[in-house]
């Protein structure tokens, strides 16, 4: 804006004066570039990092500090905080940034699962603002997968890995990923060929809330010979895991 001022006297002289100044109450924004704000972003980096630029088009920026939080059973707790170096951003009106997640929250407390970062912002005319990103996965472990056991309808055991033509049986076994888990594949293999289960190439495992896992196969064994069962944990950034056992 400018203020112009101008002074005249009785003998008709006249002094022009201009005063320019700037209203600045707009506040200091973040935007991130690889975390998506429907909240389905994957981190599954073994370092996962997180990209953005801080911006204020007028004053400029001054302060601005984040805070991680987790989603713990619901509840996105404060894990972390970290202060952007106030002398690489004073009077900028734009800083781009790299978040290396591991080196500012510590490996041993990036475990897998939801996260936000939480932003708080100032510019040099003394705008200040909060603002959250989406929330984002971080996926830096492969699941867990173990097969229990394999049953036949009657809930009998097979003894020691024997299974019979023409009996149908039940697979049993545990998954988990803290990130959380996607799907469990089961899979019969022969002679490395795969074995129709049910006409499909491989069934998909039935997960309870407490990370076991059931899926009956038919009864797939029409020959002799050894077959190789083939159990896939696929977690939510697409991590997986296998276990085999031979029948």
């Amino acid at each position: 804006y400018t203020v112009d001022v101008t002074a005249s006297d009785l003998s008709g002289k006249t002094v022009k004066s201009s005063f320019v100044f700037v209203k600045d109450t707009a506040l200091p924004a973040v935007t991130l570039s690889n975390i998506s704000s429907d909240g389905t972003t994957n981190l599954i980096e073994t370092t996962p990092k997180v990209y953005g630029t801080l911006s204020d088009a007028h004053a400029g920026l001054a302060l601005a500090s984040a805070v991680f939080l987790k989603n713990e059973s619901g509840t996105f707790t404060e894990k972390k905080n970290y202060t952007f170096p106030a002398s690489e951003l004073s009077g900028k009106t734009s800083y781009n940034f790299t978040m290396d997640l591991v080196s500012l929250v510590g490996s041993d407390t990036l475990s897998d699962g939801q996260w936000k970062i939480r932003f708080t912002l100032s510019d040099g005319a003394g705008n200040s603002g909060t603002s959250e990103s989406a929330a984002f996965m971080v996926d830096r472990n492969n699941p867990t997968v173990t097969i229990s056991n394999v049953v036949d309808m009657t809930d009998e055991s097979v003894v020691d890995q024997y299974v019979s033509k023409g009996v149908s049986y039940r697979a049993e076994g545990t998954a988990q990923d803290n990130g959380g888990l996607k799907e469990v594949r089961i899979q019969l293999l022969k002679d490395n060929k795969t074995v129709q289960l049910d006409g499909s190439d491989y069934k998909l495992g039935t997960l309870d809330a407490g990370g076991n896992w059931t899926c009956e196969i038919g009864a797939p064994f029409t020959e002799s010979g050894v077959y190789n069962l083939v159990v896939t944990a696929v977690d939510l950034a697409g991590r997986t895991r296998e276990e085999k056992l031979n029948l």
